[in-house]
């Protein structure tokens, strides 16, 4: 049965017990409001301000509205309902109508089922500030049910609230979500929906699959918990998240499944999986380069003077190099070819992505080559997508398209420096991974670099 409270009544309540004005009615509310950081709606704040002044608010109460997942057809609009949170999917971007936005599907469960809950825009800050997370209990107003695939689910309306629902309500008859979190190095045996820390040690190229005429993508990646490497396969949409992960970046993965692979156990993550960059933790896991002995050092780019040096390098790209920006490449060998046919094992070959650009850090300019995923991770463009462009307007119209796209933007990257082929006398650097900038890091180091420089 839910409380229903009316906004009206209680502040009229107040005005005649207290004699406050109503605009100072409204500030208390409002600075409620603000206060519990958006989880409050008006009428659970008036409620809690006319607590705070010893009255008593008349509540009325409605069974129609507050529901059991059971409970729900499709159609249903201006749902209530207590339930704990299962899964966090990845949040996702969306573009509709020229409106941009995010969306976030989550696993919510009551004591008759469960159901998927999706959340948008200013309800995702929630994930984001940890307000809602993988155990807790919600209380949801404002819910409206659709059905996909069969399927019954709930979004969360425009107007719909989000409540915190621990310490507020009963939460005895919800179900309890068992400690998922684990070290992978202590997993013996395939497992579902598993929590862990890891580091980030290489990433591999995403690709396309076709099965029983559905279509999707899967990359793989690997991770060290600080004693084991483990082996990595993101499917679908939360591929494009795994591809912007870099070697050394500390992550947490939520509801993954541990299977059997062709080499032992390893990880596969999916719709309700999801990947946290740079978590909270207090779990130390050492850094990658004890294991890969690669060691990035931010430096100016006059001071990368020789090959096989690791630096990290934040700077302004300048140009881009023309070229066929697409080669043939064997995944199973992990080398080119000269033809949709790998030489070496006789597989059918895949169209992989290279871009070549000059980039300037204000010191020295110095050029940089990126491969496959890289490469798309820099230009914006999925090969599959680059590759139609190139067979449709050609060479010419895709190196204008990414100059017009990349030129004066900045990028931070790891890269190990060689010697420049053909050019003997000069170095070059093989981009391993684009890492995220952060502008004001970027802006401090600028204005001490400028501190530092002799009038």
């Amino acid at each position: 049965m839910t409380t229903v409270l009316d906004y009206r009544k209680i502040v009229d309540s107040i005005l005649a017990k207290t004699g406050k004005s109503e605009k100072d009615i409204k500030d208390m509310i409002s600075n409620k409001i603000e206060r519990f950081a958006g989880l409050l709606t008006e009428e659970g704040a008036a409620f809690m301000v006319a607590k705070e002044l010893g009255l008593e608010v008349e509540i009325e109460f409605q069974s129609e509205r507050n529901l059991k997942i059971s409970d729900l057809r499709k159609g249903l609009k201006n749902v209530c309902l207590l339930a704990r949170v299962l899964n966090i999917g990845e949040i996702r971007s969306f573009e509709r109508d020229g409106r941009k936005g995010r969306y976030c599907k989550i696993v919510i469960a009551d004591e008759t089922g469960e159901t998927t809950l999706t959340l948008w825009d200013r309800q995702v800050q929630m994930i984001d500030s940890e307000k809602i997370c993988k155990g807790g209990a919600l209380f949801v107003d404002g819910c409206y049910v659709t059905e996909f695939r069969g399927n019954l689910a709930l979004s969360l309306s425009l107007r719909g609230r989000i409540y915190n629902a621990d310490g507020r309500y009963d939460l005895s008859k919800l179900p309890r979500v068992k400690p998922s979190l684990v070290r992978l190095s202590d997993i013996k045996e395939p497992t579902k929906n598993v929590d862990f820390f890891a580091r980030v040690t290489r990433v591999f190229d995403r690709f396309e699959f076709e099965k029983d005429g559905d279509k999707g993508d899967v990359l793989r990646f690997e991770v060290w918990d600080g004693k084991k490497i483990t082996k990595v396969v993101a499917w679908h949409n939360i591929t494009s998240k795994a591809q912007k992960l870099y070697s050394g970046e500390l992550i947490k993965i939520e509801g993954a499944d541990v299977k059997e692979g062709r080499n032992g156990l390893e990880v596969h993550l999916g719709t309700r999986s999801r990947i946290i960059e740079n978590p909270k933790t207090e779990i130390v896991i050492p850094e990658i380069y004890e294991i890969t002995g690669k060691s990035y050092v931010r430096k100016k780019i006059n001071e990368i003077t020789e090959a096989n040096y690791f630096a990290e390098v934040f700077a302004e790209i300048v140009s881009v190099r023309k070229s066929k920006f697409l080669y043939d490449f064997c995944n199973e060998c992990r080398a080119s070819s000269s033809n949709s046919v790998c030489e070496r094992c006789g597989k059918k070959t895949k169209k992989r992505l290279v871009v070549s650009l000059r980039i300037d850090d204000g010191f020295a300019n110095i050029n940089c080559i990126m491969f496959g995923r890289v490469a798309e991770n820099v230009t914006g463009f999925s090969t599959l997508k680059l590759t139609e462009l190139v067979e449709k307007d050609g060479t010419d119209k895709a190196l204008k398209l990414l100059e017009e796209k990349m030129i004066g933007s900045f990028v931070l990257l790891h890269g190990t420096s060689r010697k420049s082929i053909g050019q003997k006398e000069e170095i070059e650097m093989i981009v391993d991974d684009i890492l995220p900038i952060d502008n004001k890091k970027e802006v401090e180091g600028f204005y001490y670099a400028l501190s530092e420089m002799k009038p």
